[in-house]
């Protein structure tokens, strides 16, 4: 379903009125400035995504925001998120008359998101440390000769992965890198990786995480990111890096590498190595990478340098997970 939709301004223009306040309020927010309306895009948009994945038309309809936030909580959101979400859509489709956010289905789906938050611990999946990532890519070049060759959906993916690890990031923040986003030293084998927007930074102020193979061992994801391009067609530096395969040898040069391709690609990469895959997702590689700084006896301040963290007081939660793990050694 193509998405057509106008955010840069909200359905009724109500910034200045009572209404667009209380909202404001119920975010936790003094005032309906321009970092709030910031987030409720960016909650928009996700809402408007996972109505494209699921294929509903009527974005304003309860039963879609009840269709939605069931989606979130089987994605592992914080209730947080869900909340904004719901307030987004609020925000930009319900009218003056109609508020869908607030009927009976709505409410209901909302309390259901808390018991299940609280009752799964806000789904904390276990760290894939490198160790992890390297046997899933020697699983991936296993399923590739079990094929018969090489496939693009093959090589994108084990780049993605592998990036996703070594810098450390949120999936949906590398997908969305454009080709002139990720500057390659193919002498040196380095990369900076220039992330545009992250979920805590609001005024787009940007984040550069430089990459090395020499600190990652036998992951090599430089080298992951060279081998992907030299099969990929050229193309303009606005285009997504990361991209959509269409079939085994064609590419989308406007679409990225979808959500649930990579998640559903994971989950047949743990299956195959032997692992739980309800155990682990996508922010597990961010998790693990964290997980090794740490084990390392890195500073609180350098890992959220390389993590994008605001605060080290989110670090615990990503570094408990997997005490037993053996460190492994990343410069």
């Amino acid at each position: 379903m193509e998405i057509d939709f106008d955010l840069s301004q909200p359905r009724q223009k109500r910034l200045a009125s009572s209404r667009a306040k209380t909202i404001a309020f119920d975010a936790g927010a003094e005032t309906i400035n321009d970092k709030t309306v910031i987030t409720y895009r960016s909650a928009m948009k996700r809402y408007l995504h996972i109505c494209a994945e699921l294929g509903i038309k009527d974005w304003s309809a309860p039963e879609t925001i009840v269709q939605v936030i069931q989606r979130c909580v089987e994605e592992g959101y914080a209730v947080q998120t869900i909340q904004t979400t719901v307030w987004a859509t609020r925000h930009f489709l319900s009218d003056e008359q109609v508020d869908n956010t607030s009927t009976r289905m709505v409410r209901k789906a909302l309390k259901n998101a808390r018991i299940a938050n609280r009752e799964c611990g806000r789904r904390r999946h276990l760290a894939l440390r490198i160790n992890d990532v390297i046997a899933l890519m020697e699983t991936s070049q296993r399923m590739r000769s079990a094929r018969g060759g090489a496939s693009n959906y093959g090589l994108v993916t084990r780049a993605f992965f592998a990036c996703l690890y070594a810098g450390g990031f949120r999936y949906n923040e590398l997908r969305e890198c454009t080709l002139e986003d990720i500057k390659i030293d193919r002498y040196r084998m380095t990369a900076k990786v220039l992330i545009r927007h992250r979920k805590n930074d609001q005024q787009g102020k940007g984040h550069q995480v430089f990459i090395a193979d020499e600190n990652f061992g036998d992951l090599k994801p430089v080298q992951r990111l060279l081998h992907y391009l030299e099969f990929t067609p050229p193309r303009q530096s606005t285009e997504p890096f990361f991209l959509l395969p269409v079939k085994f040898d064609t590419w989308d040069l406007t679409r990225a590498l979808g959500r649930e391709q990579i998640r559903k690609t994971l989950k047949q990469l743990l299956k195959h190595a032997g692992y739980d895959e309800s155990k682990y997702g996508t922010h597990s590689l961010r998790r693990g990478l964290i997980t090794d700084l740490a084990a390392m006896n890195m500073s609180p301040e350098r890992i959220i340098a390389i993590s994008g963290h605001n605060s080290s007081q989110s670090l615990p939660s990503y570094t408990m997970l997997d005490p037993e793990s053996a460190a492994v050694k990343i410069a």
